[in-house]
């Protein structure tokens, strides 16, 4: 139960947006946080940054999730393992 728990502690779900990667929170990330992923995870993106945003327009079609925050990136679709670990710096 606590693994379950402190794995949606902030990390709600995520989806494919075409290449972008979409994952949605919780809770914004604060300006310290962003910066421990882009220094941590820079190996997971295909290309570009990691940006917060509201909801895009492909995500229409899920509007009880509008009012979560964004963290949209460009993956690389490899080393899930990776990804595994970015969701648990996101719910630290």
């Amino acid at each position: 139960v606590e693994e379950v728990t402190r794995f949606y502690s902030n990390f709600h779900s995520y989806r494919y947006v075409g290449d972008k990667l979409v994952v949605r929170l919780q809770r914004k990330l604060t300006d310290k946080h962003m910066r421990r992923i882009r220094s941590g995870f820079a190996d997971i993106l295909k290309s570009g940054d990691f940006t917060q945003s509201g909801p895009l327009k492909a995500e229409e079609d899920e509007p009880m999730l509008d009012s979560l925050p964004r963290l949209v990136f460009r993956h690389r679709r490899r080393n899930f393992g990776r990804l595994r670990e970015f969701i648990d710096e996101i719910n630290s």
